[in-house]
């Protein structure tokens, strides 16, 4: 329990991203609960620094994947400033829920005008990868 209290500590309040998310990943391995949820859910969104909320999103989806990670995954996908948090959002959205519902996000953001040429690409690109080896390999 010191090692789990000392981790959480870590996670949010070490001045540097590579412990922050070292203990993200400890965490989310050794104590995959609601405790450890709830501050993964709170990293992916919060951490002022984007690995560490790719650790968050990525383990997220890896240990609850259900349909609240998968709102939050969404939202991460739309909403952060960051492409790496972005692109591990979306990944993450097609590798655990390859689905209409899915496609149809993708395929909205692939032609949204308001978005970056590299932001439309990401999300051209993952609605490849969902839909078959060769839109992926035309995609890319």
């Amino acid at each position: 329990e010191t090692t789990r209290e000392l981790l959480t500590q870590r996670a949010v309040q070490d001045d540097h991203e590579d412990p922050r998310r070292a203990a993200i990943k400890a965490l989310a391995e050794k104590w995959p609960d609601e405790t450890t949820r709830e501050l993964l859910k709170q990293r992916a969104v919060q951490d002022d620094h984007e690995y560490p909320r790719c650790f968050a999103i990525k383990a997220l989806a890896e240990k609850w994947p259900d349909e609240t990670t998968r709102e939050l995954l969404t939202q991460r996908a739309v909403q952060d400033d960051h492409e790496d948090p972005r692109r591990a959002a979306i990944e993450a959205l097609a590798e655990k829920w390859p689905d209409e519902t899915t496609c149809e996000l993708l395929t909205q953001r692939a032609v949204d005008s308001s978005l970056t040429d590299e932001q439309r690409h990401e999300h051209s690109a993952a609605l490849g990868r969902l839909r078959s080896d060769f839109d992926r390999i035309v995609l890319t």
